[in-house]
């Protein structure tokens, strides 16, 4: 049976929508859907290996990783643009990516004077 991915349709629990975030969430699904799909490929890969089919746990490692790898990348980018308004430099490079959110966001929340802001509130 041939199916089809991408079809229009009225069934709403069916349909999947592009661009329904706006700024503040532009990487909510991103993120979550990289590691919600690398979470369902761990169970089954368990399942699977569980029954002796080790081939799986060979093979799906490496979308794992992959989806694992991504979502990490997607938040790290989307703490910076919440916190700093725009998109944090170093393309797909994560030790970039951490270094410039340490250095940005992270170091800011062990300042006494941005302690003392937050308490203000």
């Amino acid at each position: 049976m041939k199916r089809k991915l991408f079809i229009a349709g009225k069934d709403l629990s069916n349909q999947a929508y592009f661009g329904w975030q706006d700024k503040n969430s532009a990487l909510f699904g991103i993120r979550t859907g990289y590691k919600d799909a690398a979470d369902k490929l761990v169970d089954k890969a368990l399942e699977e290996g569980q029954l002796g089919n080790i081939r799986v746990l060979d093979t799906y490692i490496f979308p794992i990783c992959f989806l694992y790898r991504h979502s990490i990348e997607a938040t790290l980018k989307d703490i910076y643009l919440r916190y700093c308004g725009k998109i944090l430099k170093g393309n797909h490079d994560l030790v970039t990516l951490w270094d410039n959110l340490y250095r940005e966001v992270v170091l800011t929340f062990k300042d006494p004077n941005f302690i003392e802001q937050v308490k203000g509130y």
